[in-house]
């Protein structure tokens, strides 16, 4: 009697590696399931050259600025005095950003992550100045850029 319950307790034991065994087996050969955490790079086009608008036909310079934590895209922006220009401004981070021209008194609307906002002014005076966010610290954490009118 002892040994027949000795064989029944192997036989449990045995079952029970064996199942843990093909569990794990089985789990090692399924895809990951990872849709919700795989982070796709696409590389960022390279703007090619583009013919600059004259200030005296009325063409409008048109330009994009992507902002997220804590910088802009591009970080350098230059424009030719007289240019009208039409400014697209997209938020792709997390928190709210803007962006502010104190010199020309242009700023765009204080948007959330995924939103954008234009605006269009006119650079009528040479200068060298920056662009910033003006959202609570973000300027001083790096979120400015410079603008150059000739």
């Amino acid at each position: 009697m002892q040994n027949k319950a000795l064989w029944v307790g192997i036989g449990i034991a045995l079952a029970i590696l064996v199942t843990g065994i093909v569990l794990l087996g089985t789990g090692a050969k399924k895809a990951p399931e990872t849709t919700q955490n795989q982070i796709v790079l696409t590389p960022t086009p390279t703007p090619g050259p583009t013919e600059e608008p004259n200030p005296d036909t009325g063409e409008v310079k048109e330009i994009t600025v992507t902002a997220d934590e804590y910088s802009f895209t591009p970080a350098s922006i230059s424009l030719k005095k007289g240019e009208k220009v039409k400014l697209t401004f997209k938020n792709t981070g997390k928190f709210p950003h803007n962006l502010t021209i104190d010199e020309l008194s242009v700023a765009t609307k204080t948007i959330a992550g995924g939103s954008q906002d234009v605006i269009e002014f006119v650079a009528s005076e040479e200068m060298d100045v920056e662009f910033y966010c003006s959202v609570g610290s973000h300027r001083v954490q790096g979120m400015e850029g410079s603008l150059k009118v000739e």
